[in-house]
């Protein structure tokens, strides 16, 4: 009630607000167009399609859609400005409704409901007597005990526990109290003996712990006296007690528990032992919680069986955390009480019990139960999904975990006000954890233990692993941040000498510290698996200005740090070692993967792991002795399903058919799938004649379910047997029951065609490859057998290109695959063939010397060098190579070193225009380019088809002033090669010196579309936008000149000086500063940004720009250096304006500022 209240105060004052019509007139316009805007989108679809009489689809953009009158009726009454204000307002409304009752704490659940009924007397009769106790005792909590605690009479008390239980929970109270009262009795006297059921339904403490809810199920029913009591003095106490328990405050509560069990012999303890050892187990104290429950079973020797059994389940729920054995007991106890009954804490904890013992399908049955059985509440749900993807089933898991996600957003409300925030935080954590873990357990298709599946996979896809990696940071994240919070708590409750509450928020940090471990450990496993992923690429960004820093990087770094710091926490953890073990491997750092592996074999002797893992790194130095290690594995789990995979890799391998076969069998049975059955055929066809019909046996079921690769299989089964009709028939039914786009279109005929080409029949095979790329355009070998088939040598680039793209390794074809790349300048992609290149040959000159080319485009000069030295080492006569490393020591400004390597490559090679461009560039590093253009001309007399050396003499040309002969030597350039961004640019900017604006306009536009992101040519645009007054086209194109290149200065100038002419000063000002900080030496920015500090009054900032201005024009900046003047006036520093004045004033080559100079002077002189 009091949130409706609440809520419609507020809607009330909105719609207060909205009648004003200075509000309504600064609304109306806004509103209006929104409004507008939707309706015409209503109006309008994208596009619409239709087909010309020809048959060909025509799409026309923005078809106006018809509507039925009736919706026109709607828009127009919708329309009207008081419909729009009935629907803000219902809006508003419903939004106030729904999130004010979550917001507000002093809500129905954030209240202690008690209801007290009058005492019967001996006869059972309910008389004044009782009827008055009941009253005074109303009366009493309602005065003494404050506002939280609502008090409420009922006129009969229940008949039974049954009965009690049934009415708390239709009328959502939490206390329910009623007895019996001595005749003629009073509430201030011994003379009750109450009864008390306790079955919070608000907002209740104990839900926000970790490790509570689903899991402690308490009883009811409580006779509280076995002889008359003062009502007065006890009840008031117990009911102050339960409600501070409820809300949170424990020592509180704890205190006025110890105390009643110590004052009132008569006072029956089981209620407070109860309590009190729930208190324990929050605390973290489970010897002294298992021992209260213990005590209060013992204290309710008249309890019915089912609510002993309901402790026992709590018992057993503790014994379980202390990880006690006897917790099974306990839960055996609780069943035989039940006779027959059900509980859902029981089922909740039994299956926490099955999934410790790894038993995730009988888990998963318990949890079904009682999440039959119990309220809806997140953990379980968590519990549940984590269950389901242990047991394989994952389809189950992911709806479950859509179900918890859900949930979560509801379970704060049971929590009181001030502890929801801290209920939501552990639960997304938890959601969090468990969506990333069944990601990975979907990527892998897990049928087991994760990591057991990790080891046998390969790497998995990058974009997976990064999802992966920001699921389970944030989880960690969430985590981290809920255990600092408890800890803070809990140094606030010490401080205030709550001790009980303060060792119950440490004991919760514990616990999120415990989650966070968790959650980190698994941060490491992804970080591992993006490690095997990238370990062949040196890194970027961050990782590699630490590498430059500190030369300590490593593929898996990242992974060892955390799980260094993991081990910090848990020494001696055979997991941990583990991972660490997988990670140096990574790092190819074999010596210590050993060790670490020989540690875990040490700390776990009876794990399959730390075997299987030693035996991959002997297994190629010593086969035999890895062969006995990994049949150790087997021995020790017999379920150790990597063990059994790869003995049953080598075994086909060496080509032990039988060995290989048994494996496989255990395999296809115990990990039932597609894939096994596939291994296990494949391994019976290759083991000859005998193996052929159990394999085709093993396939039909395959084939009938249209299985792509087992109809693949069976064709090759066939194949082997001489069957050649039977294998192309198979192989052509399967594509007539395959849809043509989907991808086991493209395998079943690339398989086809490489029939055919056994058979002789090409052209049939390359209609075939051609179907296989049609259904599937990145499919591998039909690229490759295409590109083999191909006389077009632009035909056979395109299939190479998009083998590449999908993973050709042919070290031949990455080759002339790279050099492809390179003329389209696609150098990341360019040096990614050239890298699997050099994986397959090592000693190959070229594929080294085309990785250091793309390697220079990416800027990687450290890799670019080292490539480019290797491809000499192997090729000592290699000009080519030698060139590359004259312009890698050119841009890292080593000129000296630049020009030698140049030398040193004409030597080889006295005709090379590379070498003469070189040199070229070496003589503009120091501005000489009447230098530069000798050598960029001798390079065009040594190769007159180059375009490079035209585009080079033309950029000399520019800087020399020759723009109409830079001109000429553009055009040639273009006219050699059209496809050439930088000579269309270099031509646009020799055209705009020349005034030529259309024609330079037209070439930078050229420019742009052969290169999108030509930050250069970006900014060449802006200025010639700028120069015919388009302003805002030139802000545009600046602004996309630094979105391509953020490390070039000017772009950020020239959008200051538009800026400054819009009067937008603050961002000119931005855009000053960035210019300044990138280029120090920028002396008209410094101008420039001391000029938007005049012009906002920010003289002392003013003058420091011009000073700096100044010094960087060596002195000779009149207009830096008289507004210098001028700030310094502005200062009140007026001897050093008038040195500025005179300076400015004696700089006669300006006359302009020395003028102005002059009056200035003049003006202070008459001061």
């Amino acid at each position: 009630m009091q949130a409706l209240l609440a809520s419609l105060m507020i809607l009330a004052g909105i719609g207060a607000l909205l009648t004003l019509p200075p509000v309504r007139a600064l609304l109306a316009p806004p509103a209006h167009a929104i409004w507008s805007a939707l309706l015409r989108r209503a109006r309008r679809v994208r596009s619409a399609t239709v087909i010309s009489s020809s048959g060909e689809e025509i799409e026309v953009p923005d078809a106006v859609q018809t509507e039925p009158l009736w919706l026109g009726q709607a828009r127009f009454t919708l329309s009207s400005p008081r419909s729009r204000i009935i629907a803000v307002g219902l809006l508003v409304g419903a939004l106030i409704l729904w999130a004010l009752p979550r917001l507000l704490p002093d809500t129905r659940a954030d209240e202690f409901t008690v209801l007290i009924a009058p005492f019967r007397e001996p006869n059972g009769d309910i008389g004044a007597t009782g009827r008055a106790a009941a009253a005074e005792l109303a009366d009493v909590l309602a005065t003494t005990h404050g506002q939280h605690i609502a008090v409420q009479q009922i006129d009969s008390p229940p008949d039974s526990a049954a009965d009690a239980s049934a009415l708390l929970q239709a009328t959502r109270a939490d206390v329910l109290l009623w007895g019996d009262i001595t005749p003629g009795g009073m509430l201030d006297g011994e003379t009750l003996l109450p009864q008390l059921a306790y079955a919070p339904s608000g907002a209740y403490a104990p839900n926000s712990l970790d490790g509570y809810t689903g899991r402690f199920a308490l009883p009811v029913h409580y006779p509280l006296a076995a002889q008359p009591l003062n009502g007065r003095v006890v009840l008031p106490r117990l009911i102050r007690a339960l409600a501070d328990y409820s809300s949170g405050r424990y020592g509180a509560a704890s205190t006025v528990l110890d105390d009643l069990e110590r004052q009132y012999p008569a006072l029956r303890p089981g209620l407070l032992r109860t309590l009190r050892a729930t208190i324990w187990w929050a605390r973290g104290n489970y010897e002294q919680s298992a021992g209260e429950f213990r005590r209060a079973i013992a204290a309710m020797p008249d309890a019915t069986p089912a609510e002993l059994a309901r402790l026992y389940t709590s018992l057993g729920a503790v014994q379980y955390d202390m990880g006690d054995p006897v917790a099974r007991e306990s839960f055996n106890q609780a069943i035989a009480l039940l006779q027959g009954q059900d509980l859902g804490e029981l089922r909740y904890n039994l299956a926490l019990e099955e999934l410790r013992a790894g038993s995730p399908g009988a888990a998963a049955t318990s949890l079904e139960q009682a999440r039959r059985l119990l309220p809806p509440a997140t953990t379980p749900l968590l519990a549940l999904a984590e269950a389901y993807r242990l047991d394989g089933r994952l389809e189950p898991a992911a709806t479950t975990l859509a179900a918890a996600t859900r949930q979560s957003g509801a379970d704060d409300v049971d929590a009181p006000f001030d502890l929801r925030f801290i209920v939501n935080a552990r639960l997304r954590a938890g959601v969090q954890a468990e969506r990333a873990l069944l990601k990975l357990a979907q990527i892998v298709n897990a049928r087991g233990s994760l990591i057991w599946e990790l080891d046998v996979s390969p790497p998995l896809p990058e974009p997976e692993l990064t999802a992966l990696l920001n699921d389970v940071s944030l989880a960690l994240r969430e985590t981290i941040s809920l255990s600092q919070e408890w800890n803070e708590r809990a140094a606030a409750a010490d401080a205030e000498q709550r001790l009980v509450d303060g060792s119950i928020a440490t004991h919760q940090a514990r616990r999120a510290e415990l989650a966070a471990r968790r959650n980190r450990f698994w941060l490491a496993v992804v970080e591992v698996e993006l490690a095997r992923l990238r370990r062949t690429r040196p890194p970027e960004g961050l990782a590699a200005i630490w590498f430059g820093l500190t030369r300590a990087w490593s593929p898996a770094t990242d992974s060892l740090r955390q799980i260094e710091t993991l081990e910090q926490v848990q020494p001696g953890n055979a997991d941990l070692m583990l991972m660490r073990g997988r990670a140096l491997l990574v790092n190819d750092n074999e010596r210590e993967a050993r060790v670490a592996f020989e540690t875990a074999e040490r700390l776990a002797p009876d794990r399959p792991e730390p075997l299987y893992h030693q035996a991959m790194l002997l297994l190629q130095q010593d086969r035999a002795q890895a062969l006995q290690l990994l049949a150790a594995a087997q021995a020790r789990h017999t379920d150790y399903f990597p063990a059994r995979i790869r003995l049953a890799e080598l075994a086909e391998e060496d080509g032990r058919w039988q060995e290989a076969i048994e494996q496989r069998r255990w395999l296809a049975e115990h990990r039932p799938g597609a894939g096994e059955s596939l291994a296990l055929a494949r391994v019976l066809r290759l083991s000859g004649p005998t193996g052929y019909s159990e394999a085709e046996q093993a396939l039909l079921p395959l084939v009938a379910r249209n299985n792509a690769a087992a109809i693949i299989e069976l064709s090759r089964v066939y194949y082997d047997a001489e069957n050649i009709a039977a294998a192309r028939s198979t192989l052509e039914r399967g594509q007539q029951n395959t849809a043509r786009g989907a991808a086991p279109f493209a395998d079943i005929s690339y398989e086809l065609g490489q029939l055919l080409i056994a058979s002789g029949d090409a052209a049939a095979a390359e209609r075939q490859f051609e179907m296989a790329v049609n259904a599937s355009p990145r499919h591998v070998p039909s690229h490759i057998a295409l590109a083999q088939l191909a006389t077009d040598e632009r035909a056979a680039a395109r299939h190479y290109a998009a083998a590449l793209d999908a993973g050709a390794n042919d070290p031949a074809i990455l080759t002339h695959m790279g050099a492809m790349l390179l003329d389209l300048r696609e150098y990341a992609t360019a040096a990614s063939a050239y890298e699997r290149a050099i994986s397959a040959a090592p000693d190959d000159a070229d594929a080294r010397y085309g990785a250091a080319l793309a390697y220079l485009g990416l800027d990687r000069l450290d890799a670019a060098e080292e490539a480019a030295r290797a491809a000499l080492q192997r090729r000592a006569v290699y000009p080519e190579a030698l060139v590359l490393l004259g312009d890698i020591a050119l841009r890292r400004a080593r000129i000296q070193e630049a020009e030698q390597q140049y030398r040193a490559a004409l030597q080889q090679n006295s005709a090379m225009a590379a070498a003469y461009i070189g040199l070229g560039r070496v003589a503009a590093t120091s501005d000489d380019w009447s230098i530069a253009a000798g050598h960029f001309l001798n390079a065009v007399q040594r190769e007159p088809r180059s375009p490079e050396a035209h585009l080079w003499l033309g950029e000399a040309r520019v800087r020399t002033g020759d723009l109409a002969g830079a001109v000429a030597v553009y055009q040639t350039a273009l006219m050699l090669r059209d496809t050439f961004p930088e000579a269309h640019f270099g031509l646009a900017q020799a055209q705009f010196g020349l005034a030529q604006v259309d024609a330079a306009l037209a070439e930078v536009t050229r420019a742009l579309e052969q290169r999108p992101r030509y930050a250069e040519a970006l900014l060449l645009l802006g200025k010639i936008e700028e120069q015919q007054g388009h302003d805002a086209r030139a802000l545009e194109a600046y602004g996309r000149a630094i979105g391509v290149n953020p490390r070039l200065a000017e772009p950020y100038y020239r959008r200051a000086l538009v800026l400054v002419r819009a009067d937008r000063l603050n961002d000119a000002r931005t855009d000053l500063e960035t210019a300044t900080r990138l280029e120090p030496a920028f002396a008209e920015a410094h101008y420039w940004l001391g000029r938007v500090h005049f012009a906002q009054r920010n003289f002392q900032a003013a003058a420091n720009r011009f000073r700096e201005a100044v010094a960087r024009r060596g002195g000779t900046y009149p207009e830096a250096r008289f507004y210098q003047g001028m700030a310094e006036e502005q200062l009140g520093e007026l001897n050093g304006a008038i040195r500025s004045f005179e300076t400015v004033a004696g700089q006669n080559d300006d006359p302009l500022w020395a003028g102005e100079a002059r009056a200035a002077l003049a003006r202070l002189s008459d001061r």
